[in-house]
């Protein structure tokens, strides 16, 4: 099964119709909020293959209390929360916000650079994947899941 995170599910219907088309309606579980990302999680755990993230999502009652500047980076804290109990699933960050901005524009809060440093350590390890949305098409984001099936 294939864990799609996004908060806007129309603007994410391309990429999860080719990812039905190659890997069958029933692989893939599309979540649009974070409560229900941690629910469908929790209860598919050991079904889930690979998560496709966004970051900016709003926070929900999971992570109300974090530091998620309004819900810009609601994401990290989802990855963090995934990381906890599966250190080796293959996560693809899917976002609007450029890496570089994420990587070096974050300002100095602890929490943010703790996961970000854990994203850049599961990065170099093939086990987490930073793709900007406007610069996929549907058929990469598919050869890309594939790739890290592998």
């Amino acid at each position: 099964m294939i864990l799609y995170i996004d908060d806007e599910p129309r603007y994410v219907a391309s990429f999860i119709e080719e990812l039905e088309y190659e890997f069958g309606e029933d692989n893939i579980k599309l979540t649009s909020n974070t409560d229900k990302a941690i629910s469908c999680f929790k209860q598919n755990s050991k079904k889930i293959k690979i998560v496709i993230l966004d970051i900016m999502m709003p926070s929900g009652r999971a992570f109300k209390d974090e530091p998620t500047k309004e819900g810009l980076l609601t994401g990290f804290f989802l990855y963090q929360y995934i990381r906890t109990s599966h250190h080796n699933l293959p996560i693809i960050i899917f976002t609007n916000i450029s890496e570089d901005y994420i990587f070096i524009n974050v300002d100095d809060n602890l929490d943010i650079a703790k996961i970000i440093n854990q994203i850049k350590l599961d990065i170099d390890k093939n086990k987490a994947l930073f793709l900007l949305k406007e610069n996929v098409f549907p058929c990469e984001l598919v050869e890309e899941v594939n790739k890290m099936l592998l």
